[in-house]
């Protein structure tokens, strides 16, 4: 959520679609859902986005460089 504020981050949940119910629009379903579960998924979301980050470092430093 840093960097991003508590809208984006709501509309990015929404548009992952994991809380839609099927009689509520995605936003409103995330605003319904029990906010420990949101964040939970959020917090969930980040770590994973960090570790590809880093496991791409580690590929990258692995990998040899090309000679132009």
């Amino acid at each position: 959520m840093e960097g991003y504020g508590w809208l984006n981050t709501l509309y990015s949940i929404a548009s992952d679609g994991v809380f839609t119910h099927g009689n509520m629009n995605a936003i409103d379903s995330v605003l319904k859902t029990n906010l420990y579960k949101v964040m939970t998924y959020q917090s969930y979301k980040s770590s994973v986005a960090e570790f590809e980050k880093e496991a791409q470092k580690e590929i990258d430093r692995k990998t040899p460089k090309k000679k132009r």
